[in-house]
């Protein structure tokens, strides 16, 4: 069969033109292109799927922590409120899975939605119809505790532990009430142990290495302010009766102080009465026990090495008295147990004080009780030091710079609990 030399020369004139090259390969690719755009297309179905299931995931597992807060730990519960939380944006039970466990940092719920999803260009690698599309989230239920140093202020620095400070808090919580950023800091060589640590505002913990919390993982932000429990507590009458006039101290001994023993003889005792102008000690000075000293103005401080102790005892400060206490000072002091004025070692009047006070307390001191100075900032730059019992800070700021230990076994010690609450947060799966 003979081709004629016109037909072969009208293909070969459509295969060498530019625009039939064009034309053919567009043919051609056509399919991938199309097939490929459907496929990114389906792809972006996936993830906006998994994106909406990830946030049915976080309002159930959130849903089903705010009922845990107040029930306790139960499954059957946790299992009702995810699944009616899902089934409004639009799930169905079976797609929801929910588990709820208790853990040292509080209880725990994760929530696993699990949604089918169809294959359209996908499905023709494959025989598979469908495809599970699978987000997850958990809430944990952060445990309540009690704190054992307390920033008041809300618009104060709130709790700031700086320098080559080496705090360490037995069974209790750093609570800042401070509402702005880096209301709660471990900064330069600092190092913090403590069941944990909240403030409402954030926190700035420079290195992490040197924060170590027995109940929690990390410090709480945003969390609600702790209540004052001394707040109004009443000053005596200062027109009559023990507190109507200016007392005296007595003489007190010329021994070195530090370390010495009390007795009467070498050690009047300070009676309860109001010291105008302040109270400063030197030697051994013993408060009779179960004294109540008003220190009107001026200082409570130390004249050299010095120790002052007492049992049963509450200085009261007010107009601006302030607590200036060098490294060579010793308290030995434990607070009342009953009474108006339980478990306040030093109690400042938030009506009258807005001062600031220095507490470079030696490695020797040993108090009981609470130091409550709510209008004021506490700057504690020695050692405060209780091994067994119980010791609180309440102050409006608290600025930490020496090593000290702090207990929360309070029990016998009258002090009011300083409550940290709870809430809930979503974590990592």
């Amino acid at each position: 069969m003979t081709i004629k030399r016109k037909n072969v020369s009208s293909v070969q004139s459509f295969t060498t033109k530019e625009d039939g090259g064009i034309a053919m390969f567009s043919a051609l690719a056509l399919p991938l292109v199309l097939g490929f755009a459907g496929l990114g297309v389906e792809t972006a179905s996936w993830y906006n799927a998994a994106g909406q299931a990830q946030v049915a995931a976080d309002v159930a597992a959130h849903a089903a922590a705010m009922e845990l807060e107040e029930a306790g730990l139960d499954q059957e519960l946790a299992d009702t409120v995810a699944i009616n939380a899902a089934m409004q944006l639009g799930y169905q039970p079976q797609e929801v899975s929910t588990l709820a466990t208790s853990t040292s940092a509080g209880i725990k719920v994760d929530v696993t939605i699990e949604k089918p999803v169809r294959r359209y260009f996908s499905s023709i690698f494959d025989s598979v119809d469908v495809k599970l599309v699978k987000s997850a989230a958990s809430a944990l239920v952060e445990s309540a505790g009690e704190a054992c140093l307390l920033a008041l202020d809300p618009d104060g620095d709130g709790v700031q532990f700086g320098g080559n400070t080496d705090v360490s808090l037995n069974n209790c919580f750093v609570m800042s009430n401070a509402e702005k950023n880096n209301s709660l800091g471990v900064t330069g060589s600092a190092g913090l142990a403590a069941a944990c640590a909240a403030t409402v505002g954030t926190a700035n913990l420079q290195k992490s290495h040197a924060v170590k919390f027995s109940d929690c993982h990390e410090a709480r932000e945003r969390a609600k302010p702790t209540i004052d429990p001394y707040a109004g507590f009443a000053i005596p009458s200062l027109t009559s009766g023990t507190f109507g006039s200016c007392a005296s101290l007595p003489v007190v001994s010329k021994g070195k102080g530090k370390g010495k023993k009390s007795s009467s003889t070498t050690s009047p005792l300070v009676q309860s009465g109001r010291y105008c102008g302040g109270i400063k000690f030197s030697g051994v000075m013993v408060a009779e026990d179960g004294a109540t000293l008003i220190i009107d103005g001026g200082d409570f401080s130390n004249q050299g090495p010095a120790t002052f102790m007492g049992e049963n005892i509450t200085i009261i400060l007010i107009n601006d008295a302030s607590i200036q206490l060098t490294s060579q000072a010793t308290l030995n002091l434990k607070a009342k147990t009953t009474g108006e004025y339980a478990g306040m070692i030093f109690a400042g009047d938030a009506n009258s004080q807005d001062t600031d006070h220095k507490f470079n307390g030696g490695s020797d001191s040993t108090l009981q009780g609470a130091i409550y100075l709510p209008g004021d900032k506490l700057e504690l730059r020695g050692g405060a030091n209780v091994t067994v019992g119980c010791l609180h800070l309440i102050a409006g700021e608290i600025d930490a710079r020496g090593n000290s230990r702090f207990s929360n076994n309070c029990g016998s010690a009258g002090t009011k609990p300083l409550l940290v609450s709870g809430g809930i947060r979503l974590t990592a799966s």
